[in-house]
Formats: structure tokens, sequence, C-alpha cells
């Protein structure tokens, strides 16, 4: 298997093939591009009630106001904390929020008969949001990114560099001061840092899997279970299993119980949700996406290239094996020029059909009435606001 010999850390030779002469379209004209790379993405909606998403933002202040109290109990510097502050600002407040929204819609927030402190909801979607913040620090540096969000990507500003690895750490652990701070009094404070602790981990195999798959340039093993062995890792768990299992402990359910109840509901949403973000890297462009895409040049073991693979002929597929994950760009735009051949945007639409029935069963196989409501409104918003079914 692949994900074996990626794990034990065998790094495979590349396979070179001669490449025929084929006749590139200067503009390659894919008819869903536009579809999927709308400035929504760079400037999204919010999914969740308009009144919720409001007192989200608003309680971004607290979270602020309690990492600047932590550094002036310490006497920090006015520098450091100037930059720690910029670093909260500028990484955590922008973006999608889907994980906040996720766990906010799946905790029931505001509902009449929830026992759970409204506060420690926003608070604890704000905890995921600086965990994605770290995370996306990370992956911003090891994909050599330029952009993120429409705006510089942290680590390339002048005043951080490198100093952005430190930065990533620091986020990180913050997550768990403000875990601390606002949930160890509660019955299920050990279960919630369990969990998340084995959400990161989990995330940070995933994304060395990821990297050392780029890395190893061995593109004719990519294939679609090692591909979802990485998405399940990487995306799935973090991106929909925590935020909606932890806000089924903090309701008072077991973690089996949450994992038994949405478990596979998670790894169906990580993976569509991540071929959705696959083909904006791969077809998209960065003014409409607003961050760099980088999959096709870097090598990235992405759905569009495991699904060209899949169903090129020899001569396709020495081709892609010929240019792919090479930083020239007439050789990105010639493995685009196959994916075109080979229809990866029907087979998209196809996908995207067939995994929201699927999601929609997982949803009605949950169990508890009330806990399968939250669910399915959060899976709703997802799909109809996030992956344009």
């Amino acid at each position: 298997m692949f994900a074996k010999k990626i794990l034990q850390n065998i790094i495979f030779p590349t396979t070179g093939f001669c490449i025929r002469n084929v006749f590139i379209p200067h503009k390659t004209n894919y008819s869903y591009i536009k579809s999927i790379s709308t400035s929504e993405n760079l400037n999204p909606k919010h999914f969740i009630p308009q009144d919720h998403y409001d007192q989200f933002i608003k309680s971004f202040h607290t979270i602020k106001k309690d990492i600047s109290t932590f550094w002036n109990l310490r006497r920090t510097p006015s520098f450091i904390s100037a930059h720690f502050d910029d670093l909260i600002n500028y990484n955590v407040l922008p973006g999608k929020h889907i994980r906040a929204q996720v766990f906010i819609l799946a905790s029931s927030f505001n509902a009449k008969d929830n026992e759970l402190d409204p506060n420690q909801i926003l608070i604890f979607a704000w905890i995921l949001e600086i965990l994605q913040a770290a995370s996306v620090i990370g992956d911003d540096m090891t994909d050599k990114a330029t952009l993120r969000r429409g705006q510089t990507c942290w680590h390339l500003k002048e005043s951080v560099g490198s100093i952005a690895i430190n930065d990533m750490i620091l986020l990180e652990n913050l997550s768990y001061f403000l875990l601390t701070k606002y949930h160890s009094r509660s019955p299920n404070y050990l279960t919630i840092v369990e969990m998340v602790h084995d959400t990161t981990l989990k995330m940070c195999i995933g994304q060395g899997l990821d990297l050392l798959a780029a890395k190893s340039k061995d593109f004719q093993s990519f294939d679609m279970e090692f591909y979802k062995e990485v998405v399940r890792l990487k995306t799935s768990h973090f991106g929909f299993f925590l935020p909606m299992a932890s806000a089924l402990v903090m309701r008072g359910f077991s973690k089996q119980e949450s994992v038994d109840w949405i478990g596979n509901l998670a790894n169906e949403l990580g993976l569509l949700y991540q071929i959705h973000d696959d083909c904006l890297d791969a077809f998209g462009d960065p003014k409409r996406t607003g961050k760099s895409l980088t999959d096709i040049s870097n090598g990235k073991c992405c759905w569009p290239i495991v699904v060209a693979l899949e169903h090129a002929n020899f001569e396709q597929r020495n081709i892609l094996l010929e240019n792919y994950g090479q930083q020239n760009q007439e050789q990105v735009e010639i493995v685009k020029y196959i994916f075109a051949e080979l229809n990866v945007e029907e087979k998209f639409r196809n996908l995207l059909t067939l995994s929201k029935a699927n999601i929609e069963k997982s949803v009605a196989k949950i169990p508890e009435r009330t806990t399968r409501e939250m669910i399915a409104s959060a899976v709703k918003a997802i799909l109809e606001k996030l992956m344009n079914v």
C-alpha cells in the first residue's frame, strides 16, 4: 500500500516518459470554472442565522481581551504583544469560519431547551478557528503559497518570516489556554481535550502523508484509497467530525455515541469538501478564490490527478506523469489540458450529485431526533452554501 510506504518514509524513484507534441490552447475554457470560483469564495456569506453570526463575531473581542491579559500579566514588551495582536487579527478573524458555524449549528445555539452556556459555545467556536489558523499558516509555508484569503500569506510578511513557525505553535497552544479557562469546570472537559488532541494529531499525520506523497514524486502510485485516507485524516476529522462531535459531547452524549452517529457522515462531508477545494485549486482563478493555486505544480495527491490517472489511456498517463509536479507553467497547462480531455468536469459534477444523496442518507440514520435535526440543519447549510449543490 502506498500509504504504508509513505508512513515508513520510503522515498520512491521518479518515473520519466517522453511527451508527445500536443496543441495547448492559450486559455483552456472549463465551463465550470466560473461557477466554482466566484467572488463569494473570497468573501463568503455565513450560513448560520444572522443574529447568531453577529454574536459570534462580537465574541471575538472576548478572546482578544483574554489573550491580551495573558501577555500583560507576564509583562510582555509592547512590541511583542503588538505582534501577537496582529497575529490574531490577521489569521483568526478573516476566513469562512466553517468549523465554527458547523459547531454553533450542531450545539443548537440559543435554543430555548439548550442547557449549554451560550458564551462557552461561542468561545469554543473561536477555539476551532484558532486551530484552523495555525493549520493554515503551516499549510501555506509547506506549499510555498503567496496568497491566502485575498491577502499575503502570514509567513511572507516582512515583519514575520520564519517567526511564523513559532506563531503556528503558539496559536495551537492558545486554543488550549482558552479551553482550560472556559471549560475546565465542565464535566466533559477531559473528553473534549482528548478529542481536540486526537484531532490535531490526525491532522498532522494527514498533512505529513500529503507532503511526503508529493515529495516522493511517485505519482503513478496515487490512487483513490490513499487519497481518501489523507482526506480523512487531514480534512474530515478536524473540519467536520470535531465540530459536530464536540457539540454532542457538550450536550451530554458520549464520545462513542458521537462516533457511531456522525463518524461516517463527517468522512463523507470532508471528502466532498476536499474534492471541491481540489477542483478550485486545479481550475480556479486566484483573484476569485483569494489563495495561491499550487496543487499541480507541487505534485499533490489531489482528486483531479487521481481521477485522471484512473481514466487515462497509456499516452495520456505518460504525459501526466512527465508533467505533473513541475513548477513550469507550461507543464501545468499540459496537465490541465489532459484533465479537460478526460472530462474531469463532468466527473466532478456527477460526484456532487451522488455525494449529496449519500450524505443525506447518513444524516437520516442518526437515531436521536433532536441531534438528527440539528445535524441536518448544519449539513443542509454546508451543501447549499459551500458545495454549490
